[in-house]
């Protein structure tokens, strides 16, 4: 797929913090509040853009309809760092969606949240905003 204009919007928002431990199942529930340390993509804010812009390719189907917008994906950034739960809270359609979480899915690990010195889970939402260059009138 030729790879066009793709307008990368990077505003991280991030929920909650996962922080209680669930004895039963052995793995950390949602806790509502603020962490101390917020996850980081490995060498920052500008090495996500760098990899999203590498990595996404903009769809076929959505080249030809003219499919543009944004697609904001959810995904769990692990206490070890690994993504996971990458979903489409919002999207367009055209293979868009499916294209920022296939790419979301190929991140690297990050370097976790910290919370009280442990390692957290985070939900992250990430916008991802897919624009086609404007065609040119023809005289």
């Amino acid at each position: 797929m030729k790879k066009l204009l793709l307008i990368l919007t990077v505003l991280s928002i991030t929920f909650s913090g996962y922080t209680q431990e669930n004895e039963e199942q052995g793995e950390q529930e949602l806790h509502k509040g603020r962490i101390d340390k917020q996850p980081q993509f490995p060498g920052g804010q500008a090495k996500l853009i760098e990899f999203l812009q590498d990595s996404l390719m903009y769809p076929k189907e959505a080249q030809e309809n003219r499919t543009q917008g944004q697609v904001y994906v959810e995904f769990v950034i692990e206490a070890d760092g690994s993504i996971t739960n990458a979903k489409v809270i919002r999207g367009i359609g055209s293979g868009c969606d499916e294209e920022t979480v296939r790419v979301v899915n190929a991140m690297p690990n990050w370097t976790p949240g910290n919370h009280k010195g442990k390692n957290v889970r985070v939900k992250y939402i990430l916008p991802v905003s897919f624009y086609l260059p404007r065609k040119k009138k023809e005289k």
